[in-house]
């Protein structure tokens, strides 16, 4: 039976729907600041509407993203709630994105309760989705649960007798306005949180039985909620929370593509010389990130890498021995690349060598030099061997001397420069001496 236990005075009337409406109060007994929902009319279905309404709530009492029942009365004409700062469809404008998203993550959790109870709400709205205020904190609740479907009722029809669909158009899934199914279930109520999603990242109320599309990360995830063929949809709230919890979460971008964004200019913070070095210490850090290795990398310029070599020369030495290991790996870490995607790190190795040979670096020389002619020989790029060829060619005293102690090491790379019978055009004696033994 109902109870009236405190005395509210109304102030002003703040939404009017077909059955009831909301009037602002405050509440005598301690000023607090109240709703006060009552029917127009008691006639049956207006009082077993609210009376279902308040069945729900007061069963989901202790869940925070549920509209509060404080008090009822007159023979169920009337309750008492908090009074809402507004629904989400009036905040909307006041409201980021992952405002929004958390606000409908709010009422979802509500609406996920119910249905662990076995009920389906029948009109997710933005209407119905309300936010209080908890000292500075802002929450917000599901409401309005007067269409809500229990587990034991037989037969709730989403038409009147005329064939007036109850209900929010635009919200109601669509399976129900056709009558293909004769019972809403939580499937149905995942499509109307899809579309409030749709309204809410669009800006458009849907019609009856459209489909909204999303711009973004979710739009996956709205895809699969609001389906208008109910097999292709999420069929839980739960699942669509985690999904949408998925596409929300901002993944660490790839430092492959911190790297990439470093050389395209795009940090206006960093100056692009410092850029380069960064992207350098980056594939130090990382030295098993192909993508960074084989496709960023190989981009710094030959004056970041005449630096490296002059004032940084175990690093130099560190890059020239992984890029090695790169290049001769038969394991798949070169994916789906083409077989020219070999050229920039061979031509990286390259340079370090012919920087090492300006710095009189001979140690460096050596290792960059026996690295580019391993790699070389077993990469077998024809342009690269042309580069490789002047190189050696074009060396002098006791470059030259160096460079032909590392080809001695890598008796293929000597097969492979000689190969067509090429003849140095270089005067040292020394090279020439090595390259006749084959």
């Amino acid at each position: 039976m109902w109870q009236r236990r405190t005395t509210a005075s109304t102030a002003k009337r703040v939404w009017r729907g077909g059955y009831a409406e909301v009037l602002a109060g405050v509440r005598k007994t301690d000023g607090t600041a109240i709703a006060f929902k009552r029917v127009h009319a008691a006639n049956t279905e207006s009082l077993k509407r609210l009376a279902r309404e308040v069945e729900i709530q007061e069963a989901l009492a202790d869940h925070p993203h549920v509209m509060p029942v404080l008090e009822v009365g007159d023979g169920g004409r009337w309750y008492v709630m908090p009074l809402a700062e507004g629904t989400l469809e009036s905040l909307r404008s006041t409201l980021s994105d992952d405002e929004v998203l958390d606000a409908i993550d709010h009422a979802a959790d509500g609406l996920q309760a119910a249905h662990a109870l076995g009920h389906t709400h029948r009109d997710v709205t933005p209407r119905n989705i309300l936010a209080l205020r908890d000292n500075d904190a802002r929450r917000f609740v599901l409401a309005d649960f007067g269409l809500v479907q229990r587990p034991d009722t037989v037969s709730t029809s989403w038409h009147t007798g005329t064939g007036v669909v109850v209900g929010t158009a635009g919200f109601v899934a669509p399976e129900l306005l056709r009558g293909r199914v004769a019972r809403a279930n939580e499937a149905t109520d995942v499509y109307s949180v899809g579309q409030v999603i749709g309204w809410a990242l669009t800006g458009n109320w849907p019609l009856a039985g459209e489909r909204l599309e999303v711009p973004g990360r979710p739009r996956g995830v709205v895809a699969e909620a609001n389906a208008l063929d109910p097999d292709r949809r999420i069929q839980t709230v739960a699942v669509l929370r985690q999904r949408l919890a998925d596409a929300r979460r901002v993944l660490p971008m790839p430092t492959a593509q911190r790297a990439a964004d470093l050389l395209a200019g795009n940090n206006p913070l960093v100056d692009q010389d410092d850029a380069e070095f960064a992207v350098v210490q980056m594939a130090l850090d990382s030295p098993d990130d192909y993508d960074l290795w084989f496709d960023v990398l190989p981009k710094v310029s030959a004056e970041t890498v005449g630096v490296l070599v002059s004032e940084r020369p175990d690093d130099a030495r560190s890059v020239a021995e992984r890029f090695f290991d790169h290049l001769t790996a038969r394991d798949g870490r070169w994916g789906d690349r083409s077989y020219d995607a070999f050229n920039r790190p061979l031509r990286f190795l390259q340079r370090i060598a012919a920087a090492a040979a300006r710095e009189r670096n001979w140690a460096l020389l050596h290792d960059a030099a026996v690295c580019l002619f391993r790699s070389d020989a077993e990469c077998v790029r024809y342009d690269q061997r042309r580069r490789t060829r002047d190189l050696v060619s074009q060396a002098r005293g006791e470059a030259a001397r160096v460079m032909a102690d590392a080809l001695r090491d890598v008796p293929e790379e000597i097969e492979w420069l000689t190969d067509e019978d090429w003849n140095f055009r270089a005067a040292d004696s020394l090279v020439q001496s090595v390259l006749s033994r084959r």
